[in-house]
């Protein structure tokens, strides 16, 4: 592992932790915060030779904030899919 790695490793750690003190002052801030610590995690992961325990979750937290982010509800969508579907 080389320096470049380790220090986006740290970077991405660092991100997350600060990213913590916002959610209840600034839940945009937060998940603005929380998104960028995931992507340098999800860098991190494929730097460490495809790392999937790292890759995995982070895209789907990542995910989850950019829909939370838009105010978008993914319970909702899951209802209204299958809504549709069963023709309800």
């Amino acid at each position: 592992m080389n320096n470049t790695t380790k220090f986006i490793g740290y970077a991405a750690s660092f991100i997350l932790v600060i990213s913590f003190f916002f959610p209840k002052y600034n839940p945009t801030l937060f998940l603005i915060f929380n998104s960028l610590g995931c992507i340098l995690f999800v860098l991190y992961g494929f730097l460490l030779g495809r790392n999937w325990p790292i890759i995995i979750p982070n895209s789907i937290i990542i995910l989850l904030n950019v829909f939370n982010l838009f105010g978008i509800s993914i319970v909702e969508i899951i209802v209204n899919f299958f809504k549709s579907s069963l023709n309800l």
